[in-house]
């Protein structure tokens, strides 16, 4: 598979700090995931833990997540590759879709993401997706065979 956008097949939240996990990757922009933990800020809510999503070693170049406006003004996201989180958005505004690029392309396996609010609404996510994509060529790596 190459150049499509997959969603996670699972997630992490080991402190209990999201309800309704799964639909942050159901493929389904009108339900959501709640944060059960959070704390107030700039008049609104942060939730407090990461919601972790999880997919098998892929191939990935961006990401996108929905988010509706007063559940889910801004987002933060990190990405696992490398053998660490790489931060990608840190108080991006989103309403509706909306894309960030990794920068490159990179074996990614998990991403984890806050929500923040600007009003007194419980942060929500309501989907996540990975954009899966085609190894990125190395220059200087042949892989044909020498024949003699």
């Amino acid at each position: 598979m190459a150049d499509e956008w997959v969603s996670p097949t699972s997630h992490s939240d080991l402190s209990f700090g999201w309800d309704d996990e799964t639909n942050a990757y159901d493929e389904n922009t009108g339900t959501r995931s709640r944060a059960s933990k959070k704390s107030l800020i700039n008049g609104g809510y942060i939730s407090d833990e990461w919601l972790e999503l999880l997919h098998a070693t892929l191939w990935c170049s961006k990401v996108r997540a929905f988010g509706v406006l007063g559940f889910c003004t801004n987002i933060h996201i990190d990405v696992w590759y490398g053998d660490a989180w790489h931060t990608i958005a840190t108080n991006t505004p989103i309403s509706g879709w909306t894309e960030v690029s990794l920068g490159g392309t990179y074996s990614v396996t998990k991403a984890r993401i806050k929500v923040q609010t600007v009003a007194a609404y419980v942060p929500n996510m309501y989907e996540f997706y990975f954009w899966e994509t085609t190894e990125p060529a190395v220059a200087g790596r042949s892989f044909g065979f020498i024949m003699g």
